[in-house]
């Protein structure tokens, strides 16, 4: 049977070949590159104070590595309001179970199924969003870098010789 579109090994992005001093304009010149695109991004007003929380522990950690621009913020805000919910669903869960309310009625029992499965559809959406961005080491792998910098000669001969 023959493959699919996933078929294969995936193509380095353009910003990626470059941080790797392995782009060269005739085989690489037609793939994207977002390395023109602006990286400034800002916190959009709006969000909850969780969300701003996790923003502003994940979000310039991301803007540092290169791995997002300005163009990203909805998806990044997304992110952070997935997140809020999958917290405030599981927050609520584990209060409940500790204050003992788990005591048999249908209607608690409907209420507690209701909130656990709006926090599982959380975290699913969570995840997708976040894979994007890469939130686990196999996620950071696939992601293209902001190309750095190339050192001048005297840094290279300085790190060559410590």
């Amino acid at each position: 049977m023959a493959g699919n579109r996933n078929s294969g090994r995936h193509r380095k992005p353009a910003a990626k070949l470059k941080l790797l001093g392995e782009y060269r304009e005739d085989r690489h010149g037609d793939r994207f590159d977002d390395s023109h695109l602006d990286s400034a991004v800002e916190k959009p007003e709006g969000m909850n104070s969780v969300a701003e929380r996790f923003w502003d522990s994940v979000v310039p950690g991301l803007v540092e590595a290169g791995y997002v621009k300005a163009i990203d913020q909805p998806q990044l805000r997304g992110m952070c309001e997935w997140w809020a919910r999958y917290i405030t669903a599981s927050t609520w869960l584990s209060h409940r179970q500790t204050r003992g309310a788990l005591d048999g009625e249908l209607k608690d029992v409907e209420l507690i199924a209701k909130i656990h499965g709006m926090a599982q559809k959380a975290w699913a959406a969570f995840s997708a969003v976040a894979s994007r961005f890469g939130m686990t080491p196999s996620d950071r792998a696939k992601l293209a870098a902001e190309p750095k910098e190339e050192a001048d000669e005297f840094d290279k001969d300085r790190l060559k010789h410590g």
